[in-house]
């Protein structure tokens, strides 16, 4: 489409405005672009690979590993207390040590994880919910495995959560950010899907967990913190 008909609003028969917004919101999640100061939307270093076709997986896995919760370049995590930050795959890399695997409910409760010296809160959450969903009678009953997932949320983060936000949208993209880097493999499906370590990785994945040092970036002073 070119960029006349785009503009006109009468070829949008695919949703590009909301395909491209979404586009948007995934490459400055990720970190690949952002918005400059004239309002100009830009590409990072990684970015540029991307357009250049010389990124992979390993590419992407630098990302994960750097990437914090306060963003400034995407604002989220503005929720997490004052001088407190968050590294996803940190805390993923956590759990999965300690429990070998994680479903998609399991995964939810990581949201509500504030950094890594809160990793105990969730370590019990995750515990609790295995717990009772081992003894349910019939483990494909969804409305009671979410009744567990709200009500543990609940009792550990003092938030009532939204199921499907936490542990579908955001628990999908999770997945499929960790199938990317070739580390994890994802068996079952749906609500019962299951993320872990994949055998040939085992020993990077290791490596990681004891002598990656997760640190946040000052990037206004360029400074570790």
């Amino acid at each position: 489409m070119s960029y006349e008909d785009y503009v006109s609003g009468m070829f949008d028969i695919t949703e590009t405005e909301s395909n491209a917004r979404n586009d948007k919101a995934t490459f400055e999640f990720f970190g690949f672009g952002y918005v400059d100061n004239d309002g100009l939307i830009q590409s990072t270093e990684v970015g540029k690979l991307i357009q250049n076709d010389r990124f992979d997986s390993e590419d992407f896995l630098k990302q994960l590993l750097k990437m914090h919760f306060p963003s400034k370049a995407t604002e989220i995590g503005r929720n997490i207390p004052e001088r407190k930050f968050v590294f996803p795959f940190e805390i993923i890399l956590k759990i999965l040590e300690r429990f070998q695997y994680v479903n998609r409910y399991e995964m939810g409760f990581i949201f509500g994880c504030n950094g890594i010296e809160e990793i105990d809160k969730l370590y019990n959450a995750i515990e609790k919910f295995r717990e009772q969903y081992n003894e349910l009678p019939n483990k494909i009953d969804r409305t009671k495995c979410e009744n567990i997932f709200k009500e543990i949320y609940k009792a550990t983060y003092d938030i009532e959560p939204n199921v499907n936000t936490l542990c579908v949208n955001y628990g999908d993209a999770i997945n499929r950010s960790l199938l990317y880097t070739g580390l994890f493999d994802v068996s079952e499906r749906g609500n019962y899907t299951k993320v872990r370590v994949a055998e040939h990785a085992k020993k990077k994945v290791e490596l990681l967990i004891k002598k990656y040092k997760f640190q946040k970036v000052d990037a206004d002073n360029m400074k570790i913190i």
